[in-house]
C-alpha cells in the first residue's frame, strides 16, 4: 500500500486520513482481482490529485465531515493536539480544491455503503471499465476481514505502536470516545477553524463551486 501517482497509474484512491481510504482501496482491489492495476493510494496529500490532473489519471477523492473525521484521527494520532489535526484537515482540503474538477468525490457514507455507485461514476467520468464492488453483506464482510488481517500483521511486526486507534474499522471503544472528542472539537477554542473546515467540506461535496 501507499503509492504516488505517475503517468502509468490506472486510478488514484486517496483523501485525508480516516475518510475510508483503506476501505475504498481494499474493496476496489477485492472487486478487481484479475486486473493488473496500478493504484495510487494512502499518500494523504493534495499533490496526489494535482498530479492526477496533470497526467490525466482517473481520481477518486474520499472525504469525510470534519467532526467524525477528526474524532477518529485524534484516536489514531494519540497525544496530538486537536488544533493541529484541524489545521491539517483544512490544509489538505483547501489544497485539493484546485484539482476537484478532475475528481469523482465520495463522502464517507457513499464510500462505505455505495462504493459500487461511486465506481460507476468513475467509469462514466473517465471512460474506464473498472469492476464495481458488489457491496452486499458477504462482500463487505470479506473486505473488513482483509483490513483486520492487515492490522494484525502490522501489530505483530511493529508492536504497541499499532494500537487500537489505528484500526481502519470501527471498534466499540473508539465509538465510546468519539462523542467526548467531538465535544472538544466543537469547543470555543477551535470554533473559527471548524467553521472553515465545514465550509471546505461543503464546497468539495458540491464539486468545488464557491
Amino acid at each position: 500500500m501507499r503509492a504516488v501517482v505517475d503517468p502509468q497509474t490506472d486510478l488514484v484512491i486517496d483523501g485525508f486520513p480516516r475518510s475510508a481510504n483503506t476501505f475504498a482501496y481494499f474493496a476496489f482491489v477485492e472487486a478487481n482481482p484479475s486486473k493488473s492495476l496500478k493504484i495510487a493510494n494512502h499518500i494523504h496529500s493534495s499533490a496526489q490529485f494535482s498530479l492526477a490532473a496533470r497526467y490525466g489519471v482517473p481520481a477518486l477523492l474520499v472525504i469525510r465531515a470534519p467532526r467524525p473525521c477528526l474524532a477518529s484521527y485524534a484516536q489514531y494520532m494519540e497525544g496530538v493536539d486537536l488544533g493541529v489535526l484541524l489545521d491539517r484537515y483544512i490544509r489538505f482540503h483547501r489544497g485539493v480544491l484546485a484539482s476537484v474538477g478532475h475528481c469523482v468525490v465520495s463522502d464517507f457514507e457513499q464510500t462505505t455503503m455505495q462504493l459500487d455507485k461511486v465506481i460507476g461514476q468513475v467509469n462514466a467520468r473517465f471512460g474506464s471499465d473498472f469492476v464495481a464492488p458488489p457491496m452486499d453483506e458477504a462482500f463487505v464482510a470479506r473486505v473488513r476481514r482483509t483490513i483486520e488481517q492487515q492490522y494484525v500483521r502490522l501489530r505483530d511486526e511493529l508492536g504497541d505502536v499499532i494500537h487500537e486507534g489505528k484500526k481502519a474499522v470501527p471498534t466499540s471503544r473508539r465509538r465510546e470516545r468519539r462523542d467526548a472528542l467531538i465535544e472538544q472539537i466543537e469547543g470555543p477554542r477551535l470554533a473559527s477553524r471548524l467553521e472553515e473546515a465545514d465550509a471546505l467540506y461543503a464546497q468539495l461535496l458540491s464539486g468545488g463551486g464557491s
